[in-house]
């Protein structure tokens, strides 16, 4: 069976070791509608679709459809909250 869209940003924001708060506060999500992108509940629109492409360095058509290059590259996020 092929791997969905959801599928696909959950496993490539596990292999960057990313929580889905980290990845909701990029896209100014909610850490739920992270929880519902990855679980098909809810469609990627493009302007996340094009940041999230430029987060983990591959092409939209990589995220939407698995198609072309993508290879893991070390990224971190930089938090400006104080704890």
């Amino acid at each position: 069976m092929a791997e969905t869209v959801g599928e696909r940003l959950k496993r490539i924001r596990l292999e960057h070791n990313f929580t889905q708060k980290q990845i909701a506060d990029y896209l100014g999500f909610k850490q739920g509608q992270i929880a519902k992108l990855e679980s098909n509940e809810r469609t990627l629109k493009s302007d996340s679709l094009i940041k999230l492409s430029n987060l983990y360095r591959c092409s939209p058509e990589y995220i939407i459809l698995g198609i072309g290059e993508y290879s893991k590259t070390n990224l971190a996020f930089r938090s400006n909250e104080k704890n």
